[in-house]
């Protein structure tokens, strides 16, 4: 991932609009200045960090059925442990006890990051946030919409269609997820499962973001892009009922075994 940022640009009235309210705005960014994100880069820039590379987690959930939560309003449908692996996005991990919890947005991660859910995670965030996560135990993921252009499956990027969505599926693909099941991943203006909206914005916001992440996840499970990103047959379906291009079921006909 490459970052070309000039801070006084960003910061004039122009410009001014490409940073929200709340945004975290990391300290080692400077005019002209290229920064290369890589795992290898990331890392020489920062040794004796208590990180690890996403391959650590490849396989290790080998033919399960595994949980996707995000934020909708059907989380509340979700029981607050569930039965089965599961890997909560962003704000879900405040009402659910995941195995895993997945952010690629430093802002949501210091904003739940002393929950106690979130304390018993296991952390897999974006390698984009290391200034943020120094010192931090965690699993660093790489993303990138073609990762098929890798030709080691041990370094290829995950599948970024700029939702942690996108990626937290070609995760649990490659941790060996036969079933990938997600909820809370309604994908419409209704919101989200606690009513929490960003500080700053308004539900019409709310709904013009949803309303983009439904469209790039309607290209990323089309027949035409498939093939970029899914190295492997799994079976996803969706639980919200909500947008999600992908077959519906109960939840817990979803999870039942077998």
């Amino acid at each position: 991932m490459f970052y070309i940022v000039n801070p006084k640009k960003l910061g004039s009235k122009k410009l001014r609009l490409l940073l929200r309210e709340g945004d975290t705005v990391e300290h080692d960014v400077w005019p002209n200045l290229i920064r290369i994100d890589s795992w290898e880069r990331v890392n020489s820039r920062h040794p004796g960090n208590p990180w690890k590379h996403m391959s650590d987690l490849y396989g290790k959930h080998e033919g399960e059925t595994v949980l996707i939560t995000g934020s909708g309003p059907s989380l509340k449908d979700c029981p607050v442990r569930p039965p089965v692996t599961t890997l909560a996005i962003n704000r879900s991990i405040r009402r659910i006890q995941a195995d895993y919890w997945l952010s690629h947005d430093a802002d949501c991660y210091l904003d739940a990051k002393d929950h106690p859910h979130a304390q018993a995670a296991k952390k897999v965030f974006s390698i984009s946030m290391h200034e943020t996560l120094k010192g931090v135990p965690c699993t660093m993921i790489e993303s990138n919409w073609r990762p098929e252009r890798w030709k080691d499956p041990k370094t290829r990027p995950l599948y970024w269609n700029e939702t942690t969505l996108g990626w937290a599926i070609t995760l649990a693909m490659r941790m060996g997820a036969k079933r990938i099941v997600t909820i809370g991943t309604d994908l419409s203006s209704a919101g989200y499962w606690d009513g929490y909206l960003q500080p700053g914005k308004d539900k019409a916001w709310l709904s013009s973001q949803h309303y983009g992440v439904a469209s790039r996840m309607k290209e990323m499970l089309s027949d035409d892009e498939r093939p970029h990103w899914m190295d492997r047959p799994v079976e996803i379906v969706d639980s919200s009922f909500g947008a999600m291009p992908v077959p519906k079921l109960k939840l817990e006909d979803a999870l039942a075994p077998g």
